[in-house]
């Protein structure tokens, strides 16, 4: 929720609002502008996902049970993440190609 949100922490009020209705997750998730998102949160929470990752997908991990059903999730956000990424830097160089036409 916190991609979604473009912060570093939410709330369970959060986490419960955005799953509590389906269309409501699935609008955010389609309209977040990757762009827009900040290092910071997508630093953050690329680093909760490589500390958490191992209860998602590990069956020797004592909370597997718990954490595999929401594992698509965590699929997502990492994905999220490096598209974010990408996006972002396909933003500068675009901007540079511009900037540098500019000068032609």
């Amino acid at each position: 929720m916190g991609l979604l949100r473009n912060q570093e922490n939410v709330t369970s009020y959060d986490v419960q609002l955005y799953l509590k209705k389906q269309e409501g997750l699935i609008y955010k998730m389609q309209f977040v502008v990757t762009q827009k998102m900040k290092d910071a949160v997508l630093d953050k929470h690329l680093e909760t996902i490589k500390v958490i990752t191992k209860s998602f997908i590990d069956n020797a991990s004592e909370d597997f049970n718990v954490c595999s059903p929401y594992a698509p999730f965590l699929a997502w956000a990492s994905q999220f993440i490096i598209y974010s990424r990408h996006a972002q830097q396909l933003e500068k160089v675009q901007s540079q190609v511009k900037s540098l036409e500019k000068e032609l």
